[in-house]
Parts: C-alpha cells; sequence; structure tokens
C-alpha cells in the first residue's frame, strides 16, 4: 500500500500539524490531527470531502526496523516474485511497519468522524495508488505492482462485512463518488460508478459484466537514454494474465547503465534493501533467477494461468497448448485498447517524447542523455 504526500481538501493543503517524534521514512506530518483541524474549521451544515494521503509507505524504510518492533522474520508476507532472504523478509516487516503508521492515523481519523457522529453517514474509500515498492512491482503490470487493496465503509448505505471479487479500477472511483454524492454523472468522466456493486448485499462476484480489468503504463521517471519509458498494456481476468511489452528491446527496470536522479541504476525500482542485494548477489544460483525477472529483458508477451501460478513466475505465451488463450485474450484486449482509442494502437507514441515538468527531481536540461540532477555544462 502506498498513497501520496498531501492531506488536502478541494486543493487546499492542511500539513500544519506535525509529529513531536520524527522517525526515519516516516513522515512529519500529523494526518489525524489535520484532520481534526478540518472537522473543528468545517461548516457542519454542509457537505464535505477530504483526502487523506499519506507519504507512507513509500521507501526510504529505516533498514531493520522491524527489530525493535518486535517483528519475526518468519512471519513476513514475501511476494513469490523475491528470492526467500533475511534481507527480502526484513524490507517486507519494514515496509508493514509503514502501513501500520498509516493504519494508525487512518483509525484516528475514524474515531474523530464517529465522536462528531458522522461516520455512519460518511463515505470511506481506502485505497493506494499501486503495489509495494520493491523488485517486479511498482512500475510494473504483475498483480504485485497494479493489484491494490480497496475498501469502501458507509453504515447507511453499504452492507457490510463483504468481499467482493468482482474486478473494478480506480478509475472508478470519480463516477463512484459522483453516484454517492446524487450528482449527474457527466459523459467525460472515464469509469463506471461502483454503487450498484456497492449496494448489494452479495459477495463474490456481483456484477458478470466485471469479468476483467484492462491496466497500462509508459514512463514513470527518466531512467533510460532519451527518456523512454517501457510501454506495456495487460488483461487479468479471474483465470489468466496476458501481458504485452511493446518495446521488449528495452530495460523494463531501466538501463542498467543508467543514474537516475534519484533511485540509481535500474531506476524504475526504488531504492531499498532488497534491490540492493539481487544486484549485488545477482550471479548467485538461488537469486539469479529472480533477478532476471526483476531487472532482466522480457519477450513481447507474456501469458500467466493465475490459479496455478499467482505469482507470475511462468510464463506460458510460447506453449503451443496455450495458443489459442493467448489469441482471445490479444484479441480482447486490442478491442478494448481500440474502443478506448489507446494512442499506442493508433500509432501514435507521445509519451517518449513529453517534457518532465517536475524541477525538483528533473532540473536536470541533460536528463535524455543522462540521469545526474545536477546541470552539466554545455
Amino acid at each position: 500500500m502506498e498513497g501520496g504526500t498531501l492531506s488536502t481538501v478541494f486543493g487546499a493543503i492542511l500539513n500544519e500539524h506535525r509529529l513531536e517524534e520524527r522517525k526515519i521514512g516516516i513522515s512529519s506530518i500529523d494526518y489525524a490531527k489535520n484532520f481534526d483541524q478540518f472537522m473543528a474549521d468545517r461548516d457542519p451544515t454542509k457537505p464535505f470531502f477530504f483526502w487523506y494521503g499519506a507519504s507512507e509507505p513509500h521507501q526510504n524504510y529505516e533498514v531493520d526496523a522491524w527489530k525493535g518492533a518486535g517483528k519475526r522474520l518468519e512471519d513476513a508476507l514475501l511476494p513469490r516474485c523475491l528470492p526467500d532472504h533475511p534481507v527480502t523478509r526484513g524490507e517486507i516487516l519494514d515496509y508493514g511497519l509503514e502501513i501500520e503508521h498509516f493504519d494508525r492515523h487512518l483509525g484516528r481519523i475514524l474515531a474523530t468522524l464517529e465522536a462528531a457522529d458522522e461516520l455512519k453517514n460518511t463515505l470511506v474509500i481506502v485505497t493506494s495508488d499501486h503495489g509495494n515498492p520493491l523488485p517486479r512491482s511498482k512500475c510494473n503490470l504483475y498483480d504485485s505492482g497494479s493489484r491494490v487493496p480497496f475498501a469502501v465503509y458507509w453504515p447507511e448505505r453499504i452492507p457490510g462485512g463483504r468481499v467482493v471479487s468482482d474486478f473494478v479500477s480506480l478509475v472508478d472511483v470519480a463516477a463512484t463518488v459522483l453516484d454517492a454524492a446524487g450528482i449527474e454523472i457527466p459523459r467525460s468522466v472515464s469509469g463506471s460508478s461502483l454503487m450498484p456493486i456497492l449496494r448489494s448485499r452479495s459477495a463474490g462476484r456481483v456484477d458478470s459484466k466485471r469479468d476483467f480489468v484492462v491496466s497500462a503504463f509508459e514512463r514513470h521517471i527518466i531512467c533510460r537514454q532519451d527518456g523512454v519509458g517501457y510501454p506495456m498494456r495487460s488483461i487479468r481476468t479471474h483465470a489468466w494474465s496476458y501481458i504485452r511489452n511493446d518495446e521488449p528491446d528495452r530495460w523494463p527496470a531501466g538501463d542498467p547503465d543508467f543514474n537516475s536522479s534519484h533511485q540509481g541504476f535500474f531506476g524504475d525500482v526504488d531504492r531499498g534493501a532488497s534491490k540492493r542485494f539481487m544486484l549485488a548477489n545477482a550471479m548467485d544460483p538461488k537469486v539469479r533467477p529472480f533477478y532476471l525477472r526483476s531487472f532482466g529483458r522480457r519477450p513481447k508477451e507474456e501469458l500467466y494461468d493465475m490459479k496455478a501460478d499467482p505469482g507470475q513466475l511462468q510464463n506460458l505465451a510460447n506453449r503451443p497448448e496455450y495458443a489459442l488463450v493467448l489469441e482471445q485474450l490479444r484479441t480482447r484486449l486490442d478491442s478494448f485498447l481500440d474502443a478506448q482509442k489507446d494512442p499506442r494502437r493508433q500509432g501514435v507514441r507521445p509519451w517518449d517524447t513529453y517534457p518532465f515538468i517536475d524541477q525538483r527531481i528533473f532540473g536536470n536540461p541533460h536528463w535524455r542523455r543522462e540521469g545526474f540532477p545536477s546541470p552539466l555544462p554545455d
């Protein structure tokens, strides 16, 4: 779970209150206290909207913080794409500590709503913007990178205690919020409201039409020569995952000889203990298969049996016995992308040439040639 960096209400930044104790990797912002201030200042006769956007659990984690927190390596829920080692297990536990920090502030926010007698009539949506920030997760279309938590709470309108397995996307959130507020959803809004599913009392699969989800990736940070990205498209069903890498000659994790401005080499993978360990032990027979999946080049197409191989480790795309499944998923994905007018399907590839405007990170005028943050003389 990861979030943004601001606590906001309609664009107003509410970060005044700070924590007295600052820990490595933990923001100094007291998210819950800022929400308390918001609730105290609001007009109680009007509806409100508040975005709690925590920077946790983004990297940089305090290494081995799990030891002081009484965690145990054997309890770490290690992603299947990482080698089983104390370093990787330790980073998962350090990651979990920051998730716990997020959860504690969320709990305080919910307590404030309950004390104000507003919790029962408040739509609460808890999610994140991508999966974990370890190798082969964030900036990838595997489940560990694109599947995120999504919990919704609204006691007066939504029957609780259910787990729904319909495929949804964060693009549906805007339409859902408008629908919940009784506002007509403009045609320009992407996605569709989840309120029919949320109002249902059913669990499992509720809407038979929501049997797949499409994901896409273009460019994250400057981590390749000329600032190009790594374009991918995918379709995920309950049984299968199909991923297409449109530029398989590129390095999916970033160029190995390009020192990106804030993540180093293989810059689409965040700095962290697991990344350092895998790079340092790339030739170890026990580590190398995981290293190659995370940092090596990939084929044009990938196909995974999600029931037999939920970690998406065994690519079936080149096996003749799966040719029909591959063609069906390929066709279904292309039909969806064509209907959405995906520029890449139309032969237009604008993303590689878009300039980066975030001068805090990409202020180097030579960013297309190298990734060091300090400007070099012409």
